[in-house]
């Protein structure tokens, strides 16, 4: 029974890179973005990810 929901989580991990694959080709044409700009967009964008990650919640200063 775990096995079954491991690997539903797995093909739930595929179909979302599947649409975001898409999405980004889709973003890519419409602003004409290069390789290296769309990189650079997904790099600033992790780093807001990961700088949210790191700071404390409102409940953590009490």
């Amino acid at each position: 029974m775990h096995e079954n929901l491991l690997n539903k989580k797995d093909t739930n991990i595929k179909t979302a890179e599947k649409y975001v694959g898409r999405y980004l080709q889709d973003l890519q044409r419409h602003f004409a973005l290069s390789d290296v700009q769309l990189q650079k967009i997904l790099k600033n964008h992790l780093d807001c990810l990961k700088k949210r990650e790191k700071q404390k919640k409102w409940w953590q200063f009490f």
